[in-house]
């Protein structure tokens, strides 16, 4: 046992040295409150018991006695760390690999009216890239740990604000609180560092999952895991200038500035519209702002679920900085008003409304129906039209498709392609491959590895093209069977004479 260190004077002192005279009244309350503990609690810190100076053996022994019985008594603990489940599951494999020693068993003991029954986790395999093989297998459910008397328990969950989180309970001796909480603390500081997901470019699909929100928990305790986006630094859209402009500044800008922003008093909040056809690029485009998330350290969350927008955004905040990237939203932003989107749209205020680092981009494939009500400063910040190509972003999107490939002039080439302008990028990818295989039937010499395409391939490829998108365009005409009345009559009088139904039946 140890004696308790007195609070000298000149503790006080430094403890109220405050100009405030609230907060030093607030000090001297708290100093006082303190001082009344250790004048009548016993404590331990760490292996030592400290008794409070001036208190009685008997006094003491009856508290060391309350205090044995309180660390031999189970006691149940709870915390919710607030990061998508399996992530948060995986920053707790680490600490207890740290602090214990990883052992895969993990088994847990539990008393029963038949005896003890011995639990094992349920191993879990998460992915820590889009890599397949880069993964490690993680407790789910109830464990053990070395030395600890009694279990621990973890699942997926929401807590009270509805965010993602990982229940993490303990059914253990009292003396092993401050394990439990220090586990806690340590999962919770390894996910500032080690998180599998922030900063990553990750593809959400909920299935919503139906949480027991009185409870607390989510049946199967198993959550959906995010899959990670494959990018390639290539995929990179090709718009006319203005919109690739209006693209940087809207968009980019705040990814790539963000200190910059926030020195000057600009939110990281914004909300952008992408709206153009089908085959404009909309969806490239997701994955060339991937690449610059990931780049400058925010994350990027994509999904075709705009019904769990609100879901996306929790998330998003967990995650932050970050970007929440959704695509065809036509179904919930046009029509009447509705609850859906009335949600929507308070979910597009509340983006406004919250000091979150956060950014949505929705895209529309018909922007003429999305309602009015949507489309006020504060919700939609910026609609941005993607159109389809002109003739000088067809010709830089045939070099990039080309990659180097083409000889001859750069007049010749341009005005090869210029018959494409105002079709979708699609379509000008499809011109390329289609010149690449004329450019290898026309090889005199079939050893050469190498193709290179001239202005005439081209040429060819972009009038086969042509004649494809004219067949598409052209409108479908109503096919019609010429049937003699005589051949109609004949099957009728036929099925009369043998009792069957006169039910018309047309012969050629």
């Amino acid at each position: 046992m140890a004696s308790e260190n007195k609070i000298g004077l000149a503790d006080v002192v430094r403890s109220l040295m405050v100009t405030n005279p609230i907060e030093m009244a607030q000090r001297a309350s708290e100093l006082m409150r303190e001082l009344e503990d250790r004048a009548t609690t016993i404590r331990r810190e760490g292996r030592v018991v400290v008794i409070p100076e001036g208190m009685t053996y008997d006094a003491a022994i009856s508290h060391i006695k309350k205090l044995k019985d309180a660390e031999e008594s189970t006691v149940n603990l709870d915390e919710h760390i607030v990061a998508y489940p399996l992530d948060a599951a995986h920053a707790l494999m680490l600490v207890i690999s740290e602090s214990f020693g990883f052992d895969a068993s993990f088994t847990s003991s539990f008393d029963t009216p038949y005896g003890k029954v011995d639990y094992r986790p349920e191993f879990v395999t998460v992915h820590l890239s889009a890599n397949p093989h880069d993964s490690v297998q993680v407790p789910f459910g109830a464990f053990s740990l070395p030395g600890i008397e009694g279990h621990f328990n973890i699942h997926a969950c929401r807590n009270s604000k509805g965010q993602h989180s990982l229940h993490m309970s303990a059914s253990i001796k009292g003396k092993y609180r401050d394990v439990f909480t220090k586990l806690v603390n340590d999962v919770r500081e390894k996910l500032k560092t080690n998180s599998i997901y922030k900063g990553k470019a990750l593809k959400i699909e909920f299935e919503l999952e139906k949480f027991d929100m009185m409870m607390g928990h989510q049946p199967g305790g198993q959550p959906e895991a995010p899959e990670f986006m494959e990018l390639h630094f290539d995929e990179v859209p090709m718009f006319n200038q203005d919109i690739e402009s209006q693209i940087e500044t809207s968009i980019l800008t705040p990814i790539k500035h963000t200190a910059r922003l926030k020195d000057n008093g600009m939110k990281i909040k914004r909300t952008v519209m992408l709206a153009g056809k089908y085959g404009t690029g909309k969806t490239l485009t997701a994955k060339s702002i991937a690449n610059i998330c990931q780049q400058h350290g925010w994350t990027f969350l994509y999904s075709k679920e705009t019904e769990n927008l609100g879901e996306l955004l929790n998330l998003a905040e967990q995650y932050a900085p970050a970007l929440v990237f959704v695509e065809d939203t036509d179904a919930i932003l046009g029509g009447e008003r509705n609850d859906e989107l009335n949600g929507l749209s308070l979910e597009l205020d509340g983006i406004d409304t919250k000091e979150r680092d956060v950014m949505l981009v929705m895209t529309t494939n018909a922007i003429e129906k999305v309602a009015k009500l949507m489309l006020r400063p504060g919700r939609i910040d910026d609609v941005i039209e993607v159109s389809e190509p002109n003739a000088d972003t067809s010709y830089r999107l045939l070099c990039q498709c080309a990659k180097g490939m083409m000889l001859g002039s750069e007049a010749d080439f341009r005005k090869a392609i210029a018959p494409m302008a105002g079709n979708n990028p699609a379509f000008l990818t499809e011109v390329v491959k289609k010149a690449k295989l004329r450019a290898i039937g026309r090889t005199v010499n079939p050893s050469e590895a190498g193709v290179s395409l001239v202005p005439e391939d081209i040429a060819y490829a972009v009038t086969a093209v042509q004649t494809h998108i004219k067949l598409m365009t052209q409108p479908q005409q109503a096919t019609h069977i010429d049937v003699p009345m005589s051949s109609l009559q004949v099957r009728l009088n036929d099925r009369a004479g043998n009792g069957q139904s006169l039910e018309p039946s047309i012969t050629h």
